[in-house]
């Protein structure tokens, strides 16, 4: 999927990854996703039971985190070995 033409800062990102677009997409009948952004400055800290902390994914394993990834939005494919290319 592409972002629309009217989504300018995912079309910059596209093309800062090398990505290029179908102009005959991007239009209002194209086949085409749109970008949502948000400035996290105005979302509270979260807080934790005791006991429990935050941690990475790097921090978890590649297991984990593709257990938390399937947990959240099963069903999928994603694999551990397609989180990093140290792990293919």
């Amino acid at each position: 999927m592409i972002p629309s033409a009217a989504d300018e800062f995912a079309l910059r990102r596209w093309a800062a990854h090398g990505y290029e677009t179908d102009p005959a997409l991007l239009g209002d009948t194209g086949f085409w996703t749109q970008l949502d952004e948000r400035d996290l400055t105005d979302v509270e800290q979260p807080v934790l039971p005791d006991g429990f902390r935050f941690r990475t994914a790097d921090e978890a394993g590649p297991k984990a985190a593709v257990q938390a990834h399937l947990d959240a939005w099963a069903p999928s494919t994603y694999t551990a070995g397609g989180t990093r290319a140290s792990d293919r």
